[in-house]
């Protein structure tokens, strides 16, 4: 397997590569008690306007360690992927290029992958029962519209009003991505003029990152919209229901496999790599560091491999959400206690 590492010395290795810019990340990893100091202490960096992530921010204790340890988890994976990948790097600093006009400045990747890291899950807390309650159904309705669809399938555009309206109705719940995608948006704008007035000539604040802002907005928005396979049937006609047609994938082969991903890694290559990452990271599964220094990923430069030596109860259960990526996301097969995803 090429460029074999365990889980843990992926962390380190992409921990120690980081800019000053993450220097809270830098010194106190990804220990899951440092978790929430880190967001914290990240989070600053963006101001301290009464602003809706602001008291989100002030709710971060609703939500536990180990979630807040995936956070900081997933953009060091995806750091480290991006690093040691020569065409998932291309790919996406392709992406974030087309993004911005004003070429010349550093790379803004890891800026733009921590906005998505740091706020895909801070939106979690409003899924518990009692800040579900305050949130109405047409909520998503009534909040302003991002900029325009960057980064993600035209298809979340139309799609994920009803789709958090599906998610009120059908699961009782408050879709954590696109409540955080609307939001974050207006937020980070908001913040950038103002920081701006007070900092005219620090680079860190110039208009251009509005547009990384929208890109990360519609990433973040879209990580937890999920796909059916039109050999669902229940699943099927409740989308239908809700005119969500759009997320129904044809299958061929008898129904195992899909005709075509929608999350296609060379036109939408940060939303892929989001979606790949948040998937095979193990923390918010396992729950436990050590456990998850049982399991090793290899990168090849169309491929990912990941096997585990847990035990059969953890290991199992990883590895079988990690195929899941069969269903919506890239082609995967299992050998044994190992899993290979395909960059589609």
């Amino acid at each position: 397997m090429a460029d074999k590492r365990s889980y843990i010395k992926m962390l380190d290795e992409a921990k120690v590569c980081l800019s000053n810019k993450f220097c809270p990340i830098r010194r106190y990893g990804y220990v899951p008690e440092h978790a929430k100091s880190i967001i914290k202490e990240q989070f600053s960096i963006f101001g301290k306007e009464d602003t809706e992530y602001n008291k989100l921010l002030g709710e971060i204790e609703r939500i536990d360690d180990v979630r807040c340890a995936h956070i900081i988890c997933t953009f060091l994976l995806g750091i480290y992927i991006y690093n040691k990948s020569e065409l998932i790097k291309y790919l996406v600093d392709d992406n974030v290029e087309k993004c911005l006009s004003d070429a010349g400045h550093d790379n803004d990747f890891p800026f733009l992958w921590f906005l998505i890291c740091l706020f895909h899950d801070l939106g979690y807390s409003k899924e518990d029962k009692r800040q579900n309650s305050r949130i109405g159904v047409n909520w998503a309705n009534n909040q302003k519209k991002l900029s325009t669809c960057d980064g993600v399938p035209e298809l979340y555009s139309r799609i994920y009003k009803n789709y958090f309206l599906y998610r009120k109705i059908e699961h009782g719940k408050t879709d954590h991505g696109i409540y955080a995608g609307l939001i974050m948006y207006p937020d980070l704008c908001r913040i950038q003029k103002e920081q701006k007035k007070l900092c005219p000539d620090e680079d860190v604040w110039r208009d251009e990152l509005r547009k990384l802002y929208n890109l990360a907005s519609w990433v973040v928005l879209a990580h937890n919209v999920w796909f059916a396979k039109d050999t669902e049937a229940d699943k099927c006609a409740t989308y239908r229901k809700y005119s969500l047609d759009k997320l129904i994938l044809k299958t061929e082969k008898g129904g195992c496999e899909i005709e075509k991903y929608p999350i296609d890694s060379k036109k939408y290559p940060v939303l892929f790599l989001f979606c790949l990452v948040d998937l095979i990271e193990p923390m918010k599964r396992i729950g436990n560091l050590e456990c998850c220094g049982k399991i090793e990923i290899g990168i090849r430069n169309n491929k990912i491999i990941v096997e585990s030596e847990m035990d059969y109860f953890c290991g199992e259960h990883y590895l079988q959400a990690i195929m899941s990526a069969n269903d919506w996301l890239a082609k995967s097969q299992r050998d044994k206690n190992m899993v290979e995803i395909l960059f589609n």
